[in-house]
């Protein structure tokens, strides 16, 4: 019996790991479709690396770099996830970021409020929501 549970258990945490796994996959390919569309012009826009785009989600790394924090304010605003007050657009993001509930997004939106120049909040806000 006790062996039998052992058997299951092991099943499970396989069962767990392979859907883990294609669910990041699957959020990891949502994200660089978000960029894609803009790659290139963000990159010659801000300067950045053009490797650092390209690699960053798969790598789940985000360099906290200037012309990174910039290249991610330019993405979302090709994206029209900011608003022409310079505000987050909850409800654009909701539609184009992977994954994202409303719920995270109101949590990284508020926990990225302040005084902090709007490249590095857009920065913080990808953290938030590739961190949670």
């Amino acid at each position: 019996m006790l062996s039998e549970m052992k058997l299951i258990f092991v099943i499970a945490c396989i069962f767990h790991a392979v859907f883990a796994r294609k669910l990041e996959s699957e959020v990891i390919d949502g994200w660089e479709a978000l960029v894609a569309p803009y790659l290139d012009e963000c990159v010659r826009i801000t300067e950045v690396d053009p490797d650092v785009p390209r690699t960053i989600f798969r790598n789940n790394h985000l360099p906290n770099e200037t012309t990174f924090h910039c290249f991610l304010h330019c993405v979302f605003h090709k994206q029209g996830m900011i608003t022409s007050e310079n505000l987050l657009d909850q409800t654009r993001m909701l539609e184009g970021i992977p994954s994202l509930t409303a719920e995270l997004a109101q949590t990284c939106i508020e926990g990225t409020k302040g005084g902090k120049e709007l490249c590095k909040r857009i920065y913080d806000l990808v953290g938030c929501i590739l961190n949670d």
